[in-house]
């Protein structure tokens, strides 16, 4: 039998200060509302989304030197500004799951599969 190398771990406590705790906070609540927003833009623009990669995507509503005209580019620039990309693309890719869910839900419902006769659409 082998030997094995050695592991070696370590135990780090991790400690933050209320002010980083605040900036996380912030941090999740402009994710959440920018996720909201791109839903919106994606159910009005779900026939075009629906296949789309996440550059396409963003050429809905994050202005570029390459392409400098977006539908909702000033929209998202007023409410949202300068939004990291990693943090961008991450909204961008679960606004996309959402709406996904949601229009395979609401077309499941629309051909009759529902668990009640009386069952309302999808929210």
């Amino acid at each position: 039998m082998a030997s094995r190398p050695l592991i070696r771990s370590d135990h780090w406590q991790l400690t933050s200060t209320p002010a980083i705790r605040a900036n996380v906070a912030d941090t999740i609540l402009l994710y959440r509302r920018l996720v909201n927003a791109l839903c919106t833009v994606m159910l009005a623009e779900w026939p075009t989304c629906a296949e789309a990669n996440v550059q396409t995507l963003e050429r809905l509503f994050h202005p570029t030197s390459h392409h400098p005209k977006t539908p909702y580019g000033a929209w998202f620039a007023k409410h949202f500004g300068r939004v990291p990309s990693y943090l961008r693309r991450a909204a961008t890719m679960a606004a996309q799951g959402a709406v996904s869910s949601y229009m395979t839900r609401y077309r499941t419902w629309q051909g009759g599969e529902r668990s009640r006769r009386d069952a309302r659409p999808p929210t």
